[in-house]
């Protein structure tokens, strides 16, 4: 089961629950604990639009769900800034952060797809799902 966290345009931040990936029924959406994502990651909205990922209702994620901060290089060969998951380019990175942090990056559907069949261990884990997980170690508070 996949939760659609915040629309951005034709794509939107994506969160899955490991609580929620076997289940065939669909919890109340009050029941979801929202603060251990296995997954979040930004893709495209296509799915959702079509019907294909069915949409169950809309709920204000919790505080506590780790939306992640990436990394941006501002000009070729210049420095390292913090931007936000709307793209809003904040203040210059620290060396520990640009170490740190991941580089922005949309993943299509077909991929969120596999790698939740990997989780759920009906198919072979790649390293490229990885980068989907959701990692406390991407968030920053203020960027700006």
């Amino acid at each position: 089961m996949c939760q659609v966290v915040r629309v951005m345009g034709s794509s939107f931040l994506l969160a899955t629950f490991p609580a929620y990936l076997d289940s065939s029924t669909v919890p109340d959406l009050d029941e979801i604990e929202l603060t251990n994502p296995v997954f979040l990651i930004e893709t495209m909205g296509e799915s959702v639009e079509s019907e294909r990922w069915r949409v169950i209702g809309n709920r204000t994620p919790s505080s506590n769900l780790p939306i992640p901060a990436f990394k941006v290089q501002v000009g070729l060969g210049g420095d390292y800034y913090i931007q936000n998951f709307r793209g809003e380019v904040g203040r210059k990175a620290t060396f520990e952060e640009v170490q740190r942090l991941r580089p922005h990056k949309s993943f299509s559907p077909s991929l969120v797809e596999a790698a939740l069949r990997a989780e759920r261990k009906f198919d072979v884990w790649l390293s490229a799902y990885d980068e989907m997980r959701a990692d406390k170690g991407q968030v920053i508070d203020n960027i700006f």
